[in-house]
C-alpha cells in the first residue's frame, strides 16, 4: 500500500518497529509520497512542556521526556523510561524499557539501548552505538561501537 501514492498522501502514520533501516527507509518513502510521520505518546507517558518531539516519536507508558529535551525523529520510547533535562537524542533511536538518561546527555543518531542502561550526566553515546542492557554508561561511547556491563566498556565494532 505504501506503493500507492494516492494511498499515503495526506495520511499519517506512525512507525513502531524496531528494524533502524527499515524505519528510515519507510519514512523515507512516505515523505516522499506526501504522507505526514505522527507522534503516538501514551497517556501514562509525561512530556514536559519544554520538551521539543521531532517526527514520529513514540513514547510508551510510564516514560518520561523531562524539560529541555530535544528528541529527534523516528525514535521509539519503551515503557518506563526516562529521558533527562536538556538531552538531546538523535534520529532514529530506539530506547528498550527501563531506561534512565541524566542530565545533559548526547544520544546520537542510530542508536539502540538495552533494557535497564543508565548513563551518566553529560555523557555522549556515538552514532550507532549499541550499549548492552543493564549497562551503566559512565564515559562517552565513540560511535559504531558495542558497550557493556557496568561501567560499560566497549567489547566490539557494531557492523
Amino acid at each position: 500500500m505504501l506503493d500507492d501514492a494516492s494511498f499515503v498522501r495526506d495520511r499519517e502514520f506512525i512507525l513502531a518497529f524496531a528494524d533502524f533501516k527499515g524505519r528510515r527507509t519507510i519514512a523515507e518513502k512516505i515523505r516522499k509520497s506526501g504522507g505526514r510521520l505522527a507522534n503516538a505518546i501514551h497517556p501514562k507517558a509525561e512530556i514536559a512542556p519544554s520538551a521539543k518531539l521531532g517526527e514520529n516519536v513514540v513514547v510508551n507508558a510510564f516514560s518520561l521526556v523531562h524539560p529541555g529535551a530535544i528528541v529527534g525523529d523516528l525514535v521509539l520510547v519503551e515503557g518506563h523510561c526516562s529521558i533527562g533535562v536538556d538531552n538531546r537524542i538523535g534520529n532514529n533511536v530506539l530506547f528498550a524499557t527501563g531506561i534512565m538518561l541524566n542530565g545533559s546527555v548526547v544520544i546520537e543518531d542510530d542508536v539502540f539501548l538495552g533494557s535497564g542502561v543508565i548513563v551518566i550526566p553529560g555523557k555522549t553515546v556515538g552514532r550507532g552505538a549499541l550499549i548492552g542492557a543493564g549497562a551503566t554508561v559512565v564515559s562517552d561511547i565513540p560511535p559504531n561501537k558495542v558497550a557493556v556491563g557496568t561501567p560499560a566498556r566497549v567489547v566490539r565494532e557494531n557492523n
